[in-house]
């Protein structure tokens, strides 16, 4: 989970931060699908989570909102064409780093 996170950040810096980078992730891995879980399972406030979903739903198209609870302000998304797009390039390249490190690592040992 961590990798993906950092290749998100890592690939676009001027849109994603840790915590957007997060909200991606979870909504790829099934993890979290709603900024209450998010916050509560990540121990970080909802106004947060809640500020950084509107940021990338409406200023960077990766999230759809498919609804919002009217007391508790609670988010249900799920990540956009876009986003959904960004992720699997940014797991790619992970899965890619992750090959060339245990190529070189198995050429090391092998040495």
């Amino acid at each position: 989970m961590m990798a993906l996170i950092e290749a998100l950040v890592a690939d676009h810096p001027e849109a994603l931060s840790p915590l957007g980078a997060g909200l991606m992730t979870a909504a790829h891995l099934g993890i979290a699908h709603d900024s209450r879980s998010f916050a509560r399972k990540f121990g970080l406030a909802h106004a947060l989570v809640l500020r950084e979903c509107t940021l990338l739903a409406h200023e960077h198209d990766l999230l759809t909102v498919e609804s919002r609870g009217d007391k508790s302000q609670r988010l249900f998304y799920q990540l956009s064409d876009i986003g959904l797009a960004t992720v699997e390039r940014a797991c790619d390249d992970t899965d890619n780093n992750a090959h060339l490190s245990a190529a070189g690592t198995a050429k090391e040992y092998a040495s």
